[in-house]
């Protein structure tokens, strides 16, 4: 966290110059990652510019804003934050205290959180909890309800278009999970391996087992990698998922061991709703090997 508060020295210093940033004749709003921005704006569509705090390609887990990136979020009116990163509220505090007018909203009130898991560290969520809460038809649900609620209290002249485009979204939704229970149907086997365990809540949902290959946030150790070598050759399982923002050489490494393959996925795809599907396509293809 060093280079955070580092970061964040160097922001006050630039926070005089905002004045140079381009401005909108639309108010900005801004998501911690790119999936909210698929939420936000099909339920906003283009009332409102949304910034995207981590940019493709990068985690939550690792991310550290520029200077230049808090001032531009410090003039968004609302913030949506998945709830659980540090990273996330850290920023939180520092962004209130650069705009006293900027709401805050924690998307993961309400939703049914899976805790005490074998996660990515101390460093990167809070309080024992899997923090990846949009993988989830249920709780993405709940996340979705909650940036309708906000938005129409910020917005209260569009709630109307914005209750219309939620229905919309939710009906999409509904069918998204006909189709994943459709899929895993009949499936030979119900677990399926991760290198990043980013698929705790698809997994629920589905009765689906999630083995992570990473140990409390870490590279597996030698010791970690036999045991769950055994474990993927006692379940027959030939895929590994990599999520796309990870290093691929330990995984190629533990398929090669298996006589099987990498095959990578992107849970934090800026297309939440198509990104569903390919995904499933990929995890029932894994389940029927």
């Amino acid at each position: 966290m060093k280079r955070v508060s580092i970061v964040f020295m160097l922001l006050f210093l630039l926070f005089g110059c905002q004045q140079r940033a381009v401005k909108s004749n639309k108010s900005l709003v801004t998501v911690s990652i790119l999936p909210l921005k698929f939420f936000v704006e099909r339920i906003g569509a283009d009332f409102f510019d949304v910034n995207v705090l981590v940019p493709p390609g990068s985690g939550p887990e690792t991310y550290e804003p520029s200077p230049q990136e808090m001032i531009r979020v410090s003039n968004s009116v609302l913030f949506f934050k998945t709830g659980y990163y540090e990273i996330e509220n850290l920023l939180s505090v520092k962004l209130k205290d650069m705009n006293k007018d900027l709401t805050v909203v924690d998307l993961s009130k309400g939703a049914d959180i899976i805790k005490e898991v074998q996660e990515e560290g101390h460093a990167s969520h809070c309080g024992g909890v899997d923090p990846h809460i949009w993988s989830g038809i249920s709780t993405s649900k709940v996340m979705i309800n909650n940036i309708l609620q906000e938005l129409s209290n910020k917005f209260p002249e569009h709630k109307a278009e914005f209750e219309t485009n939620y229905s919309k979204l939710i009906t999409e939704i509904d069918s998204l999970d006909v189709y994943i229970k459709n899929k895993l149907k009949g499936a030979k086997r119900s677990t399926f391996v991760m290198y990043h365990p980013s698929l705790g809540y698809y997994a629920r949902d589905y009765h689906l087992n999630q083995i992570a290959l990473e140990a409390e946030g870490k590279s597996p150790s030698a010791s970690h990698i036999r045991s769950l070598i055994d474990l993927i050759r006692k379940e027959e399982i030939k895929t590994i998922f990599l999520q796309a923002q990870f290093d691929v050489h330990n995984t190629e490494a533990i398929a090669n061991e298996i006589k099987g393959k990498v095959v990578t996925i992107d849970p934090l795809d800026a297309d939440w709703l198509g990104n569903m599907y390919r995904m499933t396509d990929k995890i029932t293809t894994s389940l029927n090997e």
